[in-house]
Protein backbone atom coordinates (compact mmCIF):
# COMPACT_ATOMS: atom_id res chain seq x y z
CA UNK A 1 0.00 0.00 0.00
CA UNK A 2 1.33 3.68 -1.42
CA UNK A 3 2.72 6.11 2.04
CA UNK A 4 2.80 9.41 1.43
CA UNK A 5 4.50 12.74 3.51
CA UNK A 6 3.44 16.22 4.07
CA UNK A 7 6.47 17.80 4.04
CA UNK A 8 6.18 20.98 6.33
CA UNK A 9 8.13 24.51 6.77
CA UNK A 10 8.10 26.69 9.93
CA UNK A 11 6.70 30.13 9.09
CA UNK A 12 7.33 32.27 12.65
CA UNK A 13 5.49 30.20 14.85
CA UNK A 14 3.05 28.15 12.86
CA UNK A 15 3.84 25.63 10.63
CA UNK A 16 3.22 25.24 6.20
CA UNK A 17 2.72 22.42 4.26
CA UNK A 18 5.28 22.75 1.43
CA UNK A 19 5.19 19.76 -0.16
CA UNK A 20 4.47 15.79 -0.18
CA UNK A 21 6.46 12.66 -1.01
CA UNK A 22 4.78 9.62 -2.39
CA UNK A 23 5.84 6.11 -1.63
CA UNK A 24 4.91 2.63 -3.64
CA UNK A 25 6.33 -0.33 -3.80
CA UNK A 26 8.26 0.83 -6.78
CA UNK A 27 8.53 4.44 -7.16
CA UNK A 28 9.01 7.41 -5.52
CA UNK A 29 7.93 10.74 -6.53
CA UNK A 30 7.84 13.86 -4.82
CA UNK A 31 6.03 17.82 -5.27
CA UNK A 32 7.04 20.76 -3.72
CA UNK A 33 6.08 24.28 -3.79
CA UNK A 34 7.88 26.06 -6.68
CA UNK A 35 9.52 29.08 -5.49
CA UNK A 36 12.15 28.30 -2.53
CA UNK A 37 15.87 27.31 -4.35
CA UNK A 38 16.87 26.01 -0.96
CA UNK A 39 13.65 24.05 -0.40
CA UNK A 40 13.96 22.26 -4.73
CA UNK A 41 17.31 21.89 -4.27
CA UNK A 42 16.94 19.72 -0.96
CA UNK A 43 14.08 17.67 -2.54
CA UNK A 44 15.40 17.26 -5.60
CA UNK A 45 18.40 15.68 -3.53
CA UNK A 46 16.37 13.64 -1.00
CA UNK A 47 14.74 12.37 -3.87
CA UNK A 48 17.77 11.08 -6.15
CA UNK A 49 20.09 9.81 -2.94
CA UNK A 50 16.94 7.70 -1.38
CA UNK A 51 17.74 4.37 -1.00
CA UNK A 52 14.99 2.01 0.74
CA UNK A 53 16.06 1.54 4.14
CA UNK A 54 17.25 -2.00 4.97
CA UNK A 55 14.78 -4.27 6.37
CA UNK A 56 14.21 -4.58 10.48
CA UNK A 57 17.23 -7.61 11.05
CA UNK A 58 19.28 -7.36 7.60
CA UNK A 59 22.11 -6.66 6.74
CA UNK A 60 21.59 -6.63 2.91
CA UNK A 61 17.87 -7.17 2.04
CA UNK A 62 15.82 -3.76 1.44
CA UNK A 63 12.33 -2.69 1.93
CA UNK A 64 10.14 -0.77 -0.43
CA UNK A 65 9.79 3.38 -1.17
CA UNK A 66 6.74 2.96 1.23
CA UNK A 67 9.86 1.63 3.93
CA UNK A 68 11.61 4.86 2.94
CA UNK A 69 8.51 7.03 3.76
CA UNK A 70 8.25 6.21 6.58
CA UNK A 71 11.94 6.06 7.80
CA UNK A 72 12.27 9.65 6.18
CA UNK A 73 9.52 10.98 8.15
CA UNK A 74 11.60 10.58 11.47
CA UNK A 75 14.97 11.40 9.23
CA UNK A 76 13.52 14.84 7.57
CA UNK A 77 12.02 16.20 10.44
CA UNK A 78 14.23 18.10 12.69
CA UNK A 79 11.14 20.51 14.44
CA UNK A 80 13.37 23.55 13.93
CA UNK A 81 12.45 24.33 10.52
CA UNK A 82 11.08 20.92 8.73
CA UNK A 83 8.60 18.83 9.98
CA UNK A 84 7.23 15.57 8.24
CA UNK A 85 3.61 13.85 8.75
CA UNK A 86 2.56 10.78 7.38
CA UNK A 87 -0.96 11.11 5.73
CA UNK A 88 -3.06 8.73 3.42
CA UNK A 89 -2.51 9.07 0.12
CA UNK A 90 -4.35 9.97 -2.59
CA UNK A 91 -3.87 8.12 -6.29
CA UNK A 92 -1.28 10.15 -7.76
CA UNK A 93 1.31 12.15 -5.94
CA UNK A 94 -0.12 15.67 -7.93
CA UNK A 95 -3.50 14.45 -5.94
CA UNK A 96 -1.68 14.17 -2.87
CA UNK A 97 0.19 17.27 -3.34
CA UNK A 98 -3.21 19.23 -4.27
CA UNK A 99 -5.30 17.54 -1.37
CA UNK A 100 -2.30 17.87 1.38
CA UNK A 101 -0.83 20.99 0.59
CA UNK A 102 -2.67 23.09 -2.19
CA UNK A 103 -6.13 22.43 -0.39
CA UNK A 104 -4.71 21.55 3.18
CA UNK A 105 -4.29 22.45 6.25
CA UNK A 106 -3.19 26.20 5.74
CA UNK A 107 -0.89 26.47 9.14
CA UNK A 108 -0.17 24.30 12.40
CA UNK A 109 0.66 25.74 15.79
CA UNK A 110 2.32 24.64 18.22
CA UNK A 111 -0.75 23.87 20.01
CA UNK A 112 -2.10 21.31 17.59
CA UNK A 113 1.45 19.45 17.75
CA UNK A 114 0.47 16.86 20.52
CA UNK A 115 2.79 14.48 22.05
CA UNK A 116 2.14 10.21 21.57
CA UNK A 117 3.27 7.30 23.29
CA UNK A 118 1.77 5.50 20.46
CA UNK A 119 3.52 3.62 18.24
CA UNK A 120 2.11 2.90 15.17
CA UNK A 121 1.80 -1.05 13.83
CA UNK A 122 3.31 -0.60 10.13
CA UNK A 123 6.47 1.59 11.77
CA UNK A 124 8.43 -1.51 9.96
CA UNK A 125 10.96 -1.20 12.51
CA UNK A 126 11.20 2.11 12.91
CA UNK A 127 10.58 4.69 16.08
CA UNK A 128 8.66 7.94 15.27
CA UNK A 129 10.57 10.44 17.65
CA UNK A 130 8.27 13.06 18.75
CA UNK A 131 9.82 16.65 19.99
CA UNK A 132 8.55 17.43 23.23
Amino acid sequence: MAKAMVVWERAGEAWVPRGIFLGTRNRLDYRMLPGNATRDRWAAFAAANATPPLLPGSTTERGTWEDWILAAISDYSNAHDRWCTQVDPEATAEATFTKYVLEGSPVLTPEEFVGSDEIPSDLGGYRKVTPQ
